[in-house]
């Protein structure tokens, strides 16, 4: 064999080892939660770590009977979630179309005001905002949730799709413009089809945020929103000790939505590039 096609298959080999390292290491805290919610009590830190003696449903059961809230939670996290990413994606599409294709001082203006907005700590907006929601009353519901997501995520999703929206030649919508599509048309048929893995990227970065975000929901939220995050760090705060079983139990069905949801949009995800390569 000539020394390049063995330098050539080395390379490929350690590019292999170094990926399943990162997949192992990505990976590994998940399995870890789904086979110990499995454990019995008395297994529950046993070494090694994955050699149960038997599996047992025993740790959800408790779940089931120790914390009905747990499931409403997951219920309203559900409903912000798809919500608030519904609501970014689609004011961030033409929000970043406007700041990429129209160049004045009033855009310059806009997209540094949302860098600066983004800069901010939710901490800031949560001072004024506590005082202010509890006086008109909208204290733990779901729009001022959903709204306040929302308003975060905006300027960096529009800052992410814009950058998608650049790389498109201007030339294909002005020949679209030529053969008769209107703006909409032009949006509908051109941009959205070729910022297709934008668009899946952004959902899953924002829906990755409201799923998991604890800040705003122990702020704003007081029994009938609260969110999972919350449910699950109240686990961890029993007087006598922690409850590890029911813990692990709630935390691998908290994972499984937003872990089935990024793998169906990655298909899309995927689907997109393949297509502006073919278009582009």
């Amino acid at each position: 064999m000539k020394p390049k096609n063995l330098v050539r298959k080395g390379k490929k080999l350690i590019l292999w080892l170094l990926l399943l390292l990162v997949v192992t290491w990505s990976f590994f805290p998940i399995l870890y939660i789904a086979v110990t919610s499995l454990k019995p009590e008395t297994e529950m830190f046993s070494y090694p770590p994955f050699m149960p003696s038997y599996v047992s449903l025993e740790n959800y059961t408790r779940l089931l009977g120790k914390y009905p809230r747990f499931w409403d939670s997951l219920k309203n996290s559900m409903i912000i979630t798809l919500l608030a990413t519904t609501i970014t994606v689609a004011l961030s599409i033409p929000a970043a179309y406007a700041v990429s294709r129209y160049k004045n001082r009033k855009i310059a203006i806009f997209t540094m005001f949302i860098i600066i907005i983004r800069m901010l700590p939710p901490i800031v907006i949560s001072i004024p905002l506590f005082p202010l929601l509890n006086t008109l009353g909208l204290m733990d519901t779901h729009i001022v949730i959903i709204l306040l997501y929302s308003a975060f995520m905006v300027s960096l999703i529009t800052l992410v799709t814009r950058s998608f929206i650049d790389g498109i030649p201007e030339e294909i919508e002005e020949a679209a413009r030529i053969d008769g599509c209107s703006q909409a048309q032009v949006l509908i048929k051109i941009v959205f089809p070729l910022i297709g893995p934008s668009i899946a990227a952004t959902t899953v970065i924002t829906a990755g945020f409201t799923w998991n975000e604890y800040l705003f929901a122990f702020l704003f939220t007081a029994t009938k929103t609260r969110t999972t995050p919350i449910i699950i760090s109240e686990m961890l705060q029993p007087v006598m000790a922690v409850d590890w079983g029911v813990l692990f139990a709630a935390t691998f069905i908290q994972l499984i939505p937003i872990l089935v949801f990024t793998l169906v949009v990655q298909k899309y995800f995927v689907e997109g590039l393949t297509l502006g390569a073919v278009k582009g």
